[in-house]
């Protein structure tokens, strides 16, 4: 089942080439799903973009931030984010379309199987990669932690 209270954190720095058909697939894939764009002032209009799309969805919101900080803090200010509103699951994507949409379903999914509380959707592990038709979206799997790895 797909929670409203699911928040897709999308970073960005010049991606307004993307981030407007990325965005719109969201919602088209996962439903209930919220979106957060992070923009760091991309110079490009990504975030006027995104101000734009917030404008018209409400279930998308647009945190626009001075200069260009990097994707790590734009993902840690997404988490202080989805814990500030309360939200129960966190979906960080790249806006360059090497994280699809279409793979959300089977990402949302995982968390309600026995023994899932992380999911990570990566072209390093056993089937996973980025050629077309293959992310390796809902595969769990685990850094050198005592995590269990599904592939």
């Amino acid at each position: 089942m797909i929670s409203d209270h699911s928040l897709v954190v999308v970073a960005t720095y010049n991606e307004r080439e993307n981030i407007e058909a990325l965005v719109t697939q969201i919602p088209d894939n996962a439903g209930g799903c919220r979106v957060l764009v992070i923009d760091d002032s991309s110079p490009d209009g990504t975030g006027e973009c995104a101000h734009r799309m917030a404008s018209q969805d409400k279930r998308i919101e647009l945190l626009e931030r001075p200069a260009k900080l990097g994707p790590r803090s734009a993902y840690l200010a997404g988490f202080r984010h989805a814990l500030a509103h309360d939200f129960d699951r966190v979906i960080t994507m790249d806006a360059d379309f090497s994280h699809h949409p279409r793979h959300l379903p089977a990402i949302l999914a995982c968390p309600g199987e026995p023994g899932v509380d992380m999911v990570i959707g990566c072209r390093y592990i056993k089937d996973g990669g980025v050629s077309a038709g293959r992310s390796g979206a809902g595969s769990s799997a685990s850094a050198p932690t005592p995590l269990p790895v599904r592939c």
